[in-house]
């Protein structure tokens, strides 16, 4: 569920952000991704599905990070103009 609530707010935000953000796309397929994994999680028993949510939390958590950095680098370049 929070899988689903996470990729479905990172698809919204990657649209809202497109007018300003060139590399609104990398949202957008992280959102897919997540959405993805929230569905294939949820077809899990429960043992295994705690071993493969904490791995994904950390995808997760990696998936954002990427991003931050893009965005840094962004905001980097907008800068020296």
């Amino acid at each position: 569920m929070l899988f689903g609530i996470v990729g479905l707010w990172w698809m919204v935000r990657s649209f809202l952000e497109r007018p300003v953000n060139p590399l609104w796309w990398t949202g957008l397929i992280s959102g897919i991704l997540m959405t993805g994994l929230a569905f294939w999680t949820s077809g899990q028993f429960f043992i295994h599905k705690a071993y493969v949510l904490l791995a994904f939390a950390g995808i997760w958590a990696l998936m954002q990070g990427i991003r931050d950095i893009v965005i840094a680098f962004q905001l980097r370049a907008l800068t020296r103009l």
